[in-house]
C-alpha cells in the first residue's frame, strides 16, 4: 500500500371559457363536494402528523452535521444528510448514511500533492442519551488527495426498533501513506434526516429519525 498512487483529478378568450366550463362540470357533480372534503381532512390529518414529528425530533437544516470532536492531524470532511424509512412491515426503524467527503491533509501548499489513505465507520446512537446502539467496522482504506476526495461507494443503512429516536455518528480517520498508522480522527454527528413512512415521503428535513405515522 506504500506506491504513490496516480491523481486521477489533476390565448384569454378560451382560458375564459374553458375555466366557465370547468366551474359548471364542478357544480353539476354530486361527488365533487363530499370528495374535496375527504382530501381535506387526509391533507389535515398528515399535516397533524407531521407537526407530531416535528415536535418530537425538531426540524434540521438540509445538510446539517456537527463535528463533536478531534484529534490529531485530521483533513477536510463532511458528512451529506442521512435518510429514516418506518418500515411498518418490519417494525422497525431504517437509518441510513451515504459515505462522508474525505480530503487529506494539506501538508504542503498547492493542490495535489499531498495524498494519504482514509477510512470511515458509522454508528447509530440514541438521539437522547447519544449512547451507541450499534457499530459497523471500518470501509476499506481509500486514497484521498488533498484537491480530491476518496472514493467509496455504498451507503450504510442500519435497523432499529420503531419506537426509538437515534442519530448517525461517522468516525473518520486519516492514515499514513502505508494505511496503518492512524495520523487523525474526527467525529461527526448527522443532525439532518428525511423522512419515508412505508414509502411514502420524503417530509421533512428532521433533526434525528424516530417514526411519525
Amino acid at each position: 500500500m506504500s506506491s504513490t498512487p496516480v491523481n486521477a483529478f489533476s390565448s384569454a378568450g378560451k382560458d375564459r371559457q374553458l375555466h366557465t366550463q370547468t366551474t359548471a362540470h364542478r357544480a353539476a357533480s354530486p361527488l365533487a363536494t363530499p370528495f374535496r372534503g375527504r382530501i381535506r381532512r387526509s391533507a389535515l390529518r398528515l399535516f397533524v402528523a407531521f407537526l407530531s414529528l416535528a415536535a418530537v425530533v425538531g426540524f434540521a437544516s438540509p445538510a446539517g452535521a456537527t463535528v463533536i470532536g478531534s484529534s490529531g492531524a485530521t483533513g477536510v470532511s463532511s458528512v451529506g444528510q442521512g435518510a429514516c424509512e418506518y418500515l411498518p412491515a418490519w417494525g422497525n426503524l431504517r437509518v441510513s448514511e451515504a459515505p462522508p467527503t474525505i480530503y487529506a491533509r494539506n501538508y504542503r501548499s498547492g493542490g495535489g500533492n499531498d495524498w494519504q489513505y482514509v477510512r470511515y465507520s458509522i454508528a447509530l446512537i440514541d438521539a437522547a442519551s447519544g449512547a451507541v446502539l450499534q457499530q459497523t467496522g471500518y470501509s476499506g482504506a481509500a486514497v484521498a488527495w488533498d484537491n480530491a476526495p476518496a472514493r467509496f461507494s455504498g451507503q450504510t443503512s442500519l435497523l432499529a426498533n420503531w419506537r426509538g429516536n437515534y442519530r448517525m455518528l461517522v468516525t473518520i480517520e486519516w492514515l499514513d501513506t502505508t494505511g496503518r498508522t492512524v495520523l487523525g480522527r474526527a467525529y461527526q454527528r448527522v443532525d439532518s434526516y428525511r423522512y419515508w413512512s412505508n414509502a411514502v415521503g420524503p417530509y421533512g428535513p428532521f433533526s434525528s429519525c424516530a417514526k411519525a405515522f
